[in-house]
């Protein structure tokens, strides 16, 4: 049958985590995310085990373990503390409050599946070995981490031996250490016997304390004894099984065909490798040596390139664009022949009127001038002659 099983951690992956592996054995997982919250459900639901943070929220750990010790319902409750590997924890004080486990985060699967079924099987051996009673710790205080506690729960359980002991260690003795003695008897008498009685009592409890202190030091002891031996013993035939195993397994691995098959893929992944690790280089190489010398080889082949293209683009297009001119270009000609032409005719008219005339006004002018001239002086001579 399953048993309530409580997670308390901020997380809510630790609730799933601890959800799926007690699922499968039937166990009831409920979550909280603060301790006062735990507590007030524990009472009612009486968890088997407590799964808590170290780190609780709105309580510290030491209080909320305290809470759960001062309820009788809940004195078979079993608490598991997760701390972080940076905790500086008294685990000896933590055990003394109720704490059967410390699960160190981060935690696998694995060991929190084995920290729950080993911690609720040892709870159910403790539940079928004794009678369930209350518990009397620890005592009641603030709940802080830092409080002096009056006694421990195992210094209590060392100082008081169970009631049904001590009532089995009196059951031993003599009936006279506990009932009266006759009034017939003489006093020396019943002095001597009642001091044989007491001496045997005596005895008989230090033999009784010694065989169940012997007891429990075997109890303590013997599974460690016996584990030890049949390790060795094991350790023994194991080491001879591994041993005949390993050498099977390194003569298959070791085999010819089997180091060639596996030689090859190595060989193969490294140099695919190699060649990822080179061409990675020689792209780099390839990128920085272009960039170098293509402006120069760009620039020689453009001028090259293009004197060509100019030339043949000549020699393709210039004719059809003189074609598509020509006419333009013809009546440009005519134009400029005819305003020479005209240009040329006037002066060459002018260059022959100008000969035609010369000789006729040149006798024109030797025979009025002469005339002109004589006119002239006279008029002159006769002004300056003039008395006025």
């Amino acid at each position: 049958m399953g048993s309530t099983v409580f997670v308390i951690d901020s997380s809510p992956a630790v609730h799933r985590m601890v959800e799926q592996l007690s699922a499968p054995d039937g166990h009831t997982v409920i979550g909280f995310h603060d301790g006062p919250s735990a507590l007030d459900a524990a009472r009612k639901l009486c968890p088997a085990l407590v799964i808590a943070d170290y780190h609780l929220e709105n309580i510290t750990f030491s209080g909320f373990c305290k809470e759960i010790g001062r309820q009788d319902n809940l004195a078979e409750t079993v608490i598991v503390s997760m701390v972080d590997a940076a905790d500086r924890l008294d685990e000896s004080k933590l055990r003394s409050l109720g704490v059967r486990a410390f699960l160190k985060k981060p935690f696998q699967r694995e060991q929190l599946l084995d920290t729950i079924k080993d911690t609720l099987a040892g709870a159910a051996g403790r539940r079928n070995a004794k009678p369930a009673k209350s518990r009397t710790w620890p005592p009641v205080s603030t709940g802080t981490d830092d409080e002096e506690e009056q006694e421990s729960p195992l210094e209590a359980a060392a100082d008081e031996a169970p009631r049904h002991e001590r009532e089995k260690e009196q059951a031993t003795m003599s009936p006279s250490s506990t009932q009266p003695v006759s009034t017939s008897i003489p006093a020396q008498h019943s002095t001597r016997s009642q001091g044989e009685d007491l001496m045997k009592g005596l005895v008989d409890h230090l033999l009784h304390s010694t065989t169940v202190q012997a007891d429990r030091t075997i109890a303590t002891l013997l599974p460690a004894a016996i584990a030890k031996e049949v390790a060795g013993q094991l350790g023994s035939a194991l080491g001879k099984a591994v041993q005949t195993e390993v050498s099977k397994h390194l003569a298959e691995a070791l085999a010819p065909d089997r180091l060639r098959s596996s030689l090859r893929e190595m060989i193969q992944e490294e140099m695919n490798r190699q060649i990822q690790a080179q061409l990675a280089g020689v792209d780099t190489t390839v990128r920085q040596t272009v960039t170098d010398l293509a402006p120069a080889l760009v620039e020689h082949a453009a001028d090259k390139r293009l004197g060509d293209l100019a030339d043949m683009g000549v020699k393709k297009h210039l004719p059809e664009a003189l074609k598509s001119h020509l006419g333009m270009i013809d009546q440009l000609v005519k134009k400029e022949v005819e305003h020479a032409a005209a240009t040329c005719a006037k002066q060459a008219a002018d260059e022959i009127v100008r000969e035609m005339a010369k000789d006729p006004i040149q006798q024109a002018v030797q025979r009025i001038v002469p005339d002109v001239a004589e006119t002239q002086i006279r008029a002159e001579i006769t002004r300056l002659s003039s008395p006025d």
